[in-house]
């Protein structure tokens, strides 16, 4: 509504209007800009960021092997050019060359077993009082979690599948009855090789990383740890990670990697194969690979499952 005087318009008035409203117009934009500079915290694509390239050489003779096995036409891929792996089979060549075979990256001189998980303590990778730990898939082990709690870490601990909450042996752990997904639902039902394994069939309640920090009130805060246990759904849940930006809050990544006959399907293996290489580009380092269960492979069937520990190389603590 304009200001009038006498039937007419105050041009005073109205320019003292037309400054308020417009301090108020520039707040408004500013308040956008500044969401959208968050916003863009999060979803910076990768390609921003140097690519850290590394060396597959070592993986052309299972390559070979697998092309001898399940191929019908001349091998013609490099193993260094993500690119030229086309097909399930070298796509699963090179997954398991790179979970089971490939070099290790990062050599830590105080390695640690947190219950199954390996754990790198060396000074500059190592985890102190004040931390944040998030773990998810639990099911009845919380020695992983009590060891970061001792440390004086906040843990959080979440797991869709238990029919449990509040806190969990230490005065540190908080448990959550949700999982992490790649989307918000509250009716999420278990893919078959997860339902097999939990007591609580669904649905779940689950939440994307991003949602859980923002319930957490750690939105802008660096997780020391973060612990992902979640059978063949890891895959989603990783792909999810990586988009939005939310590894560039991730020190150190625990993952169990596992491939079923039915889940995830085999025309998705190239992904899967992208996947890893792209967590490799981003800047994370593998410094350990669990040695047992050796992936079985037979009349195309797979079952593989490799626990891995990374290290984010643009988070490492001065010396």
């Amino acid at each position: 509504m304009l200001y009038r005087s006498r039937g007419k318009v105050d041009g005073r008035k109205l320019a003292f209007v037309a400054l308020v409203c417009g301090g108020y117009a520039l707040f408004l934009e500013l308040k956008s800009l500044e969401e959208s500079r968050r916003e863009g915290w999060w979803r910076q694509k990768t390609e921003s960021q140097p690519k850290v390239k590394r060396n597959n050489s070592g993986a052309k003779n299972m390559l070979i092997d697998y092309n001898r096995r399940f191929g019908t036409e001349r091998l013609k891929v490099n193993p260094n050019n993500v690119d030229s792996i086309k097909t399930w089979y070298t796509a699963l060549a090179m997954i398991d060359w790179y979970l089971d075979i490939g070099v290790e990256s990062l050599k830590c001189e105080d390695k640690q077993m947190y219950d199954f998980w390996s754990f790198c303590q060396e000074t500059k990778f190592s985890v102190q009082s004040p931390c944040i730990v998030y773990s998810f898939g639990l099911r009845i082990h919380f020695e992983f979690e009590d060891r970061f709690a001792h440390l004086g870490c906040v843990v959080k601990s979440f797991d869709p599948s238990i029919n449990i909450s509040g806190r969990i042996k230490s005065p540190n752990v908080d448990f959550y009855n949700i999982g992490i997904g790649a989307v918000n639902t509250n009716v999420y039902m278990p893919t078959q090789p997860a339902a097999r394994t939990t007591r609580k069939k669904g649905p779940w309640k689950l939440r994307t990383l991003r949602t859980i920090l923002q319930m957490q009130g750690h939105q802008n805060k660096i997780l020391d740890v973060l612990k992902i246990d979640i059978k063949s759904n890891l895959w989603v849940v990783l792909d999810n990670i990586l988009e939005t930006g939310a590894w560039r809050q991730i020190r150190h990544l625990l993952l169990e990697f596992n491939l079923y006959p039915t889940h995830p399907h085999k025309e998705d293996y190239v992904i899967l194969y992208r996947m890893l290489t792209r967590l490799r580009e981003v800047g994370f380092i593998e410094y350990y690979r669990s040695p047992s269960s050796d992936m079985v492979l037979e009349d195309e069937s797979v079952y593989l499952h490799r626990r891995v520990s990374y290290y984010n190389s643009h988070l490492v603590l001065d010396s």
